[in-house]
């Protein structure tokens, strides 16, 4: 029952129906707590940290990402960890902190590639650049998007790291490797060519 009010979250968050995917996180992890589920528990909160970072409340995703951090350390679950520092380090990014951000993707791409995580490298990879774009850090961000190439292939590819465009939250809620839109997905070749062209 938690894994289906969790795949209609994704779902209605998916459609942009923030409350309607918030109030199914909450179902789910209010389940996943009565059922001591911690991995599942871990899950929640980061799913619910995703709504609230899309709807600009940063502080609240944070606090809700610590928590799911908290709970995979405690699983000993180093790409999950991964996984939410890397949430934490998009958040940090959209609140402009470049040098916060930069650092949680640093710090989540020690743990991918400590758990040899091979969909795990190239994302933070990829998120770095972004980062080093943003920075206007020209020399990062030709180098990065090239090791994130060799670790995983170009955007659209098998095994490729996810899509660095404003919008990547709504093709992560759906799995796709791509929102779909032109400008972003010719946006996203740019990066990996490693031109810093717009």
């Amino acid at each position: 029952m938690a894994a289906a009010l969790n795949t209609l979250g994704h779902i209605a968050r998916a459609t942009g129906d923030h409350p309607r995917a918030r109030a199914l996180y909450e179902q789910g992890l209010a389940l996943r707590q009565g059922l001591q589920d911690t991995r599942g528990t871990a899950a929640s909160f980061n799913n619910l940290a995703l709504v609230a970072g899309e709807r600009g409340r940063y502080g609240r995703a944070e606090a809700l990402y610590h928590e799911s951090l908290a709970l995979k350390r405690e699983l000993g679950d180093t790409e999950g960890m991964a996984v939410t520092l890397n949430n934490l380090g998009l958040a940090a990014r959209a609140q402009g902190q470049t040098g916060r951000a930069r650092a949680l993707h640093e710090e989540g791409l020690r743990l991918f590639r400590a758990a040899e995580s091979g969909r795990g490298v190239p994302f933070a990879l990829a998120n770095l650049a972004v980062v080093a774009h943003d920075a206007g850090d020209d020399a990062r961000n030709r180098r990065r998007p090239r090791r994130a190439w060799r670790s995983g292939g170009p955007v659209g590819t098998a095994g490729a790291p996810p899509l660095p465009c404003a919008c990547w939250p709504t093709s992560r809620a759906t799995g796709a490797r791509t929102c779909g839109r032109r400008a972003c997905t010719g946006r996203a070749w740019r990066y990996w060519d490693g031109r810093r062209t717009r």
